[in-house]
């Protein structure tokens, strides 16, 4: 169900960008790469101190903590710029779908997190 609705909101977003041209389209492609932090930072609060199932972003005690934060935000932008090296020059268009889509795929990773017992 929740897959479902991120779907639904990110085929949403991109009705609206395929409307968006020159300035609009720049706009929207911002509004884009703002999306992508702000999900990337509820997913990083939601798995806090959590166990953590994926290795790379495991402490040494096996949960969710300042190395899983720096490795995550370091993936966040390390996507931001090459999607802005690559994509965006290109098809802003693109880039920004791509964008909404990351951001609908994490934020259902972070509300699924937040429903997790503590």
């Amino acid at each position: 169900m929740l897959l479902s609705r991120c779907v639904t909101a990110t085929l949403l977003l991109t009705s609206a960008t395929s409307a968006a041209e020159g300035r609009k389209g720049r706009i929207i492609h911002r509004i884009s790469q703002v999306a992508v932090v702000v999900a990337a930072s509820s997913d990083a609060a939601s798995s806090w101190g959590m166990r953590e199932a994926n290795p790379i972003l495991r402490s040494h005690d096996g949960r969710f903590r300042t190395r899983g934060v720096v490795l995550k935000f370091g993936f966040t932008g390390a996507w931001l710029v090459i999607e802005n090296c690559v994509f965006a020059k290109r098809n802003v268009k693109k880039a920004t779908v791509a964008n909404f889509a990351v951001t609908g795929v994490v934020a259902g990773v972070s509300v699924r997190n937040w429903r997790l017992e503590r």
